[in-house]
């Protein structure tokens, strides 16, 4: 049994010998600063340049929201920063859509409720480089029933940027068939197609509807179908042609009962929607009854043939789907993590605090190979990671796909109660350091290397910087993530 003392020196010397592998990390100037609060983070390409979003929500906003856009060139270096419509216009659209890039442009897309003509009003605007609005172009307009009851838009674009589909849930009509409708506009915004469909479900106010479209124009529809008591909740796939004809209408069907908990989903190069995450047995009644029970893969082509396959696992709760990504060789990922919410409020009286605790710990990657079936699972521990009002933004994890096919995962882990490598305990501890790692894994699912990011930039003290996985990309071999320190960003480049 070894010592104290002998334990430090092991510890030590691990941590040694994972920093020693030869790794650069270029800040790039100019910084940025962070104005929108608590924010989401996504991000796009478009034109050679990197951009990333920050969306948080903000009662007193035009649009209820703030939006911060950031543009980065190829080599990392930040171009420019704006506030998206900080008009205070009441007269204009509020209600905010999306942020796209359409063939080369930066498009925002905006709704509004007119209350006279009790109509819903989806409206474009291209963005220039300082984030300044082109003229406004109405795209389609829904007939509400008031403006609680005013209908829906989703917009969504093709992987090629060139096809934009509007999808439109209309207004809920009390015991009759739900209705959508269809609007595919091409990459100026023109109209090319657009069909109003009755689906063969009564409407209910809350509606569960994803749409996507391919780059030949073929729209796929994922739909929740809510049953009566006792019987399971159906999930439902459609294909329409890039006429908007129905090709096929499928059950999804996971195992005997399974029923979606979290996905993410995908067009792949062939043009198939692939989507897979997390779901759960259908239960009624029970503790825990939406614990995730397994992972699901799906495939659905364009001629509406639909291949799925499921891999039986026990889940806690706080497990969300992160994560799709496939490579060269066809087969697809999932990145599982468990992300925890809690509310908070501190203080009373007058002016209490409300805070959103995230708590962010273990996480798995799950292999499907290229004919959806199971391949191999794999389990990242880390401790606990805590933090307050930033949407975990420097908490959570982030994969890529290297050139060779294996799979780095980016994330934040606590050397101190573990050794870091076996997580063999330490007791009492000697070292505390919370430090950034990028664990690779190989194509068969084992553990390849394990880096420990250290620069004397990094680390726990006030006043130095910390990586935001969500704002991770592989670009030309390396690695683009952005630091913050408080309210400061910046470009990071790390060389491995």
């Amino acid at each position: 049994m070894y010592n104290i003392k002998s334990v430090f020196v092991i510890v030590i010397i691990l941590l040694l010998s994972i920093a020693s592998i030869a790794q650069t990390i270029s800040f790039v100037e100019p910084r940025f600063k962070l104005k929108s609060t608590a924010p989401m983070i996504s991000s796009f390409d478009n034109n050679g340049k990197h951009y990333i979003l920050y969306e948080s929500y903000n009662s007193k906003a035009p649009l209820r929201v703030d939006l911060q856009l950031d543009s980065y060139d190829e080599n990392g270096k930040p171009l420019n920063s704006f506030m998206i419509d900080e008009t205070m216009n009441g007269a204009e659209p509020n209600y905010f859509e999306g942020v796209f890039p359409i063939a080369g442009k930066i498009v925002l897309f905006k709704m509004g409720y007119d209350t006279k003509t009790k109509k819903t009003n989806l409206y474009a605007y291209t963005l220039d480089d300082e984030g300044n609005k082109g003229e406004e172009k109405f795209l389609t307009f829904i007939q509400g029933l008031s403006m609680f009851n005013s209908g829906s838009f989703n917009v969504v674009t093709s992987p090629d940027t060139k096809k934009i589909l509007v999808f439109s849930n209309l207004p809920h009509v009390k015991k009759q068939n739900e209705k959508i409708a269809f609007a595919v506009f091409d990459s100026d915004l023109n109209i090319i197609n657009s069909k109003e469909i009755e689906l063969p479900y009564i409407s209910r106010k809350n509606k569960v509807n994803h749409a996507f479209i391919n780059n030949e124009g073929n729209v796929f529809i994922l739909k929740k179908v809510y049953a009566k008591k006792k019987i399971p909740d159906l999930e439902m796939v459609f294909v329409y042609s890039p006429e908007l004809e129905l090709v096929k209408e499928s059950a999804h069907i996971i195992g005997n009962i399974g029923v979606i908990s979290t996905y993410k989903s995908m067009i792949n190069s062939e043009g198939n929607l692939v989507f897979g995450g997390l779901y759960y047995d259908y239960k009624k009644s029970g503790f825990n009854v939406k614990d995730p029970d397994g992972t699901f893969i799906s495939s659905l082509k364009a001629n509406g043939e639909l291949v799925s396959n499921y891999n039986a696992q026990t889940y806690s709760g706080s497990f969300i789907t992160n994560q799709i990504l496939n490579d060269a060789l066809g087969n697809h990922y999932l990145l599982l993590e468990s992300v925890l919410e809690k509310n908070e409020t501190v203080g009373s009286g007058t002016a209490p605090t409300y805070n959103k605790i995230y708590t962010n710990k273990d996480a798995f990657v799950v292999k499907y190979s290229s004919n959806n079936t199971f391949d191999w699972i794999y389990k990242i521990a880390r401790d606990a990671q805590t933090s307050t009002n930033d949407n975990a933004k420097s908490y959570r994890m982030w994969a890529t796909v290297l050139p060779s096919n294996k799979i780095a995962v980016f994330y934040k882990d606590s050397w101190a109660r573990h050794d870091g490598v076996k997580r063999n305990v330490i007791t009492p501890p000697v070292i505390y350091w919370r430090g950034n790692i990028i664990e690779t894994i190989t194509t068969e699912g084992q553990l390849e290397s394990k880096h420990l990011i250290r620069d004397q930039r990094f680390g726990g003290d006030i006043g130095k910087y910390f990586f935001m996985p969500q704002t991770g990309y592989m670009l030309k071999g390396s690695i683009r993530m952005i630091s913050f320190r408080n309210n400061e960003l910046v470009s990071t480049i790390i060389e491995l």
